[in-house]
């Protein structure tokens, strides 16, 4: 994991401590800016984020540009489908696991 993930996770955890979604969009589009290629490791840890936070909206759109989701992508994007009771559809997200 590269210096920029690390950094940019660290922004995210203050981002999300002060329950500032706004910042994190902001600090979402300054990634993509910023990193031709996001590592996974990033991009897990911002649709942690937004999950925390409650934005499933945002949360789904990160999922979905991973180009290989790894088990901590699965469970960030089910973990939030949990957390906002939709359970048929977090269910539907879990039969499409490759795993």
């Amino acid at each position: 994991m590269s210096s920029s993930s690390n950094y940019y996770v660290s922004l995210l955890k203050l981002c999300f401590e002060s329950q500032n979604q706004t910042q994190v969009k902001k600090l979402h589009c300054l990634i993509l800016k910023t990193i031709t290629h996001p590592e996974t490791f990033l991009l897990n840890n911002l649709i942690s984020t937004y999950s925390k936070l409650g934005n499933l909206a945002y949360a789904h759109r990160v999922f979905d540009h991973i180009p290989q989701p790894n088990i901590f992508s699965w469970n960030a994007i089910l973990s939030i489908y949990s957390k906002l009771g939709r359970l048929s559809q977090m269910q539907q997200i879990f039969d499409l696991m490759p795993f």
